[in-house]
């Protein structure tokens, strides 16, 4: 008995070829959900398809600049710190601690707590903690630059 061979199966098996030359990834990206990518040093970043890429920030120390557009003092300790899911951050006067989580370009700080110093000037601290105390946006505004934003105000930072 001889089989033949006509061009449909032949075409149906190169289009199996190709198809298995070139899978499609098990998993579809959903459209607007955060992609993780590695920037030219080896640092994970969470791309947003609404705001672009974000730097994971676990493990990053990063120093204040300004909150809510005004300047930080040169002299003084204000800084925002995530490590080992816990965020360290101070503002001039008082530690302040707690947990945190990142998901995509959205922080979480959770339940903070800090120090109950009375310092002269506390109206900086005072709006740091308020923006730490709610859902908070990260943005990258430079290559070593973020920006914390909530309802209530916005953190600028350089990393240290």
């Amino acid at each position: 008995m001889r089989m033949k061979i006509g061009l449909v199966p032949l075409a149906l098996g190169f289009a199996a070829c190709q198809a298995l030359a070139a899978p499609a990834p098990l998993v579809q990206p959903v459209p607007g959900s955060p992609a993780v990518t590695v920037d030219e040093r080896g640092n994970p970043q969470i791309v947003s398809a609404t705001s672009g890429p974000v730097t994971a920030i676990e493990r990053t120390r990063w120093r204040v600049t300004r909150i809510n557009g005004r300047a930080v003092p040169r002299k003084g300790d204000y800084h925002v710190d995530f490590d080992s899911g816990r965020i360290l951050a101070k503002f001039g006067c008082n530690a302040i601690s707690g947990t945190y989580s990142q998901a995509g370009t959205t922080l979480d700080a959770g339940a903070l707590i800090a120090t109950q110093m009375a310092c002269r000037n506390m109206a900086l601290e005072t709006q740091g903690s308020a923006i730490l105390d709610q859902l908070m946006t990260i943005r990258v505004m430079g290559r070593n630059a973020l920006r914390l934003s909530s309802s209530v105000g916005s953190i600028d930072m350089v990393r240290r």
